[in-house]
């Protein structure tokens, strides 16, 4: 796995988090 690929999927995992927390 590339570093730019693990990055890419760390950035999605937090941008979700976020979606999540402004959500509830």
């Amino acid at each position: 796995m590339s570093m730019k690929c693990l990055a890419h999927d760390a950035v999605r995992t937090v941008v979700k988090l976020f979606f999540y927390l402004f959500a509830v």
